[in-house]
Formats: structure tokens, C-alpha cells, sequence
């Protein structure tokens, strides 16, 4: 068995104040244990192993209502930059960061 999977460690980020997602887990049950085997593994199975998949969410968009907390609310369109005040985050800010620091 083979699996190639994402966001395994690195949460899917929100964008324009949204929070993060959880990340996704693969596991495997085996020997009366799960065993969590990573992202990107090969592996044999035997027969009556299980394989559970937890995809990972997706990232939230915008702020909750303060006056609700029931929908989300966008930034100010009619500002110049919608995004001005947000703090980067997620893999893409990691990697920028990263590539500054080389």
C-alpha cells in the first residue's frame, strides 16, 4: 500500500482572518494498536489491518460576526489593500520566510 498525501503536519491556513483547519492523519491498525504512518509512506498490509484516512479540513474565510458569531464577515472592500492588518500565515508564509532567510 501506498499513499501521497498533503497537510499532514503543516495546517491548511484561513485567509482574511479565518482561523486554520485541523491537519489530516493516516493510520493504520495493527497488532491491537493504530499506528500513524506519516504522509508519504509505503507499507505492506496484512490481512485484517485497518487503514483510516483523516482528511484534513479547509482553512476559514474572514472573521466570525462579533454581533452573531453565526456567519463571517469580510474586511472593508473599499480599502486599497482588503487584507492590510492580517498577519501572514500557513505553508506559503513559512516558505517565504524561509527563502528570505537562505
Amino acid at each position: 500500500m501506498s499513499l501521497l498525501t498533503e497537510r499532514r503536519v503543516l495546517r491548511p491556513y484561513g485567509m482574511a482572518g479565518g482561523g486554520n483547519a485541523k491537519c489530516g492523519k493516516n493510520l493504520v491498525y495493527t497488532n491491537d494498536r493504530w499506528i500513524n504512518i506519516g504522509g508519504r509512506c509505503s507499507t505492506e498490509l496484512k490481512a485484517g489491518d485497518l487503514l483510516k484516512i483523516e482528511t484534513p479540513g479547509g482553512g476559514g474565510y474572514g472573521l466570525a460576526s462579533s454581533a452573531d458569531n453565526k456567519g463571517a464577515t469580510v474586511n472593508d472592500t473599499s480599502a486599497s489593500n482588503p487584507f492590510e492588518g492580517y498577519v501572514k500565515g500557513g505553508s506559503l508564509a513559512q516558505y517565504e520566510g524561509n527563502q528570505g532567510s537562505a
